[in-house]
């Protein structure tokens, strides 16, 4: 039975560590993320979702979706090139990646043979401050998926 006025909660947590080189010329940015979704007859548009630009690039956009969700990501930003293009300094990177993540129903369900994992490479032009373009190309088990995209993916 589905309620005309469901009720629930949702909660997330995410964090983010960027670690750069000696050099700086690589960042290693890890971003984990946990959410859960607590109630009845949650609309299918208010849970957590796993595949798309931001997590799980290998899987089209929200690929996977259930009540709780835990997802991790591993990206290596290597600084390639640095050219001056009409007037302003542009960085070339390029990023390799390994996201994986599960949702699932309940905590109680939670398996870690049913986690995803998808790698991949991207490419980013930076002039900064602020413009950042990327394309990401990531490999899932149902094929190749690629994402462009004007900011980085977390």
């Amino acid at each position: 039975k589905n309620s005309a006025d469901p009720l629930y909660s949702r909660y997330g947590i995410e964090f983010k560590k960027m670690i750069a080189s000696e050099s700086k010329r690589a960042i290693l940015v890890v971003r984990g993320d946990l959410q859960a979704t607590l109630g009845t007859d949650v609309p299918f548009y208010e849970q957590s979702s796993l595949g798309g630009e931001n997590n799980l690039r290998g899987f089209g956009m929200d690929r996977y979706i259930d009540k709780q969700l835990i997802a991790l990501s591993i990206e290596e930003r290597l600084h390639v090139l640095r050219m001056r293009l009409a007037g302003v300094i542009a960085d070339f990177e390029v990023a390799p990646f390994l996201d994986t993540g599960q949702v699932f129903n309940s905590f109680k369900n939670l398996s870690f043979k049913d986690y995803r994992f998808t790698p991949g490479i991207g490419f980013r032009a930076l002039v900064r401050p602020n413009v950042v373009g990327r394309i990401d190309l990531g490999f899932g088990k149902e094929g190749k998926v690629v994402f462009v995209g004007l900011d980085f993916p977390y």
